[in-house]
């Protein structure tokens, strides 16, 4: 029950509809699937997607496919998800105590990092022509928010309340 259930979460979040190309890390060329990158808030609903090691303040999430053009590196069904969690002081320091440094995972530039922060500065620069976003922050793996299928990402401490995660099944 529980896991027809996941799917049929799964299922509305992951609908949408083409976006524009891009290229990945590796070079790919890739085409990014979303819902109009329309920002979630429901903290129960991120709980099915995501494990929260404690539960947060405030979540801010959206998630995207992301389709390859070729067999190599990321498939047809891959997908991320882009989450700015708020979380008390103390805990999100002890998050982020315990997250090992990350130096092999970034966030794909086409994801927007603006629909979370607004009309905040971020610490975030896409790198045109590579992908992906630069930062002067600290990356940390983000296994600590890992669930099935999303079992790889990074997080960045972009505050002293909050935290972007990252997170993808590829």
């Amino acid at each position: 029950m529980r896991g027809s259930y996941t799917a049929f979460l799964l299922s509305i979040v992951m609908f949408g509809s083409l976006g524009c190309g891009e290229k990945s890390k590796s070079g790919e060329s890739v085409k990014m699937v979303t819902q109009e990158q329309e920002v979630k808030t429901d903290i129960g609903v991120l709980s099915w997607l995501i494990d929260f090691p404690t539960k947060p303040e405030k979540a801010h999430w959206y998630t995207a496919n992301i389709v390859a053009q070729s067999s190599e590196g990321i498939g047809p069904s891959d997908w991320g998800l882009l989450a700015r969690l708020e979380f008390e002081a103390v805990d999100l320091k002890e998050i982020v105590d315990s997250a090992e440094v990350s130096t092999d995972i970034v966030i794909p530039s086409h994801f927007s990092l603006n629909v979370l922060f607004e009309d905040e500065q971020t610490n975030f620069q896409a790198r045109q022509g590579e992908g992906f976003y630069s930062t002067e922050l600290t990356a940390y793996k983000a296994s600590i928010f890992f669930k099935e299928p999303l079992l790889g990402g990074v997080m960045y401490k972009v505050d002293d309340s909050s935290v972007l995660v990252f997170l993808n099944t590829f």
